[in-house]
């Protein structure tokens, strides 16, 4: 039986505005229709929480907006401790106070508590910049020591856009706060305008030499989430999407007020496709293609 692993998106505040956000797309949507619930209650939550635990799920990954913003998020976690599940917290790390309660309440727990935070710059400024929140790159900083001080388990995240600077220094300001596992997405603009796909994604051409330094990390584990192979020749043992222990992992997705799950390896390749010129790449028979935004935007054609 494969591992049940469930994420479910707790709601759309957050205290950052980050240019590159898929969900604050719909946050904008929400704010400017008439529906004012911009995350689930605790009721809505736990009751959710109770379905996904009766399908047997032993990890589940809190999600948002930003999950650390609810009121309600150390009653959620340490109930979800005392069932027995594992539970992964993705935020952006700032509010540390908060992170620091959750250690503190889930004390005799600790190994079934983890995060997934960003990172989005290697200087001050440009992180500020990126996530629209000034000093967001301190408060990042201050929660992976708190982290690393408690020995929980943290995965790095960077979402590699026109905006990130350079890539090695991110990954040493990591390994430095005790982080080994990172993964550098490619960007899903999903719902962006095309202004703004332009914008913040870089074309495949210009990825390439890009990811080089990741050879030289030999303490790390470095993933590529969402690269079309093309872009990272040499680099495919760091492909996300080829790892065996992820592929055997059953991920759900439960999106805020979506009575649907999503099949998170299924549901991802819809959301794939390729150009015309794939058909002659080398890697065609393995690799998904790019996220379908970047056809419509750049077209079928382009050199991207």
């Amino acid at each position: 039986m494969p591992q049940v692993e469930v994420h479910l998106k707790l709601g759309y505040s957050c205290n950052s505005n980050c240019m590159h956000c898929v969900v604050q797309i719909n946050r904008h949507k929400l704010i400017k229709s008439s529906n004012t619930q911009m995350n689930l209650s605790t009721v809505q939550a736990m009751g959710l929480l109770k379905k996904i635990i009766e399908k047997n799920a032993r990890k589940i990954v809190l999600t948002g907006g930003e999950p650390t913003e609810r009121d309600d998020i150390l009653e959620l976690v340490c109930w979800l401790m005392e069932n027995d599940v594992h539970v992964n917290i993705q935020t952006n790390g700032t509010n540390t106070a908060i992170i620091n309660d959750l250690v503190s309440a889930c004390a005799n727990n600790l190994g079934d508590l983890s995060f997934m935070i960003p990172l989005h710059a290697a200087s001050c400024e440009l992180h500020d910049s990126i996530s629209g929140r000034r000093g967001s790159f301190n408060a990042v900083m201050k929660t992976l020591e708190l982290l690393s001080e408690n020995g929980i388990y943290v995965v790095g995240k960077i979402i590699f856009t026109r905006f990130t600077d350079n890539l090695d220094r991110i990954t040493d300001l990591f390994f430095d706060k005790g982080v080994k596992d990172v993964i550098i997405a490619y960007p899903h603009c999903a719902s962006f305008p095309d202004d703004l796909v332009k914008k913040i994604a870089l074309e495949l051409v210009e990825i390439q030499g890009s990811l080089d330094f990741i050879h030289e990390k030999n303490e790390m584990n470095i993933l590529l989430q969402g690269f079309p192979y093309c872009s990272t020749p040499g680099m495919l043992n760091h492909i996300q999407e080829r790892d065996e222990a992820y592929l055997k992992t059953d991920i759900i997705e439960i999106k805020y007020k979506d009575d649907f799950e999503y099949r998170w390896h299924e549901y991802r390749k819809k959301d794939k496709r390729k150009f015309t010129k794939c058909q002659y790449c080398p890697y065609n028979g393995d690799c998904e293609g790019v996220w379908k935004e970047y056809i419509r935007v750049f077209g079928d054609l382009a050199l991207i």
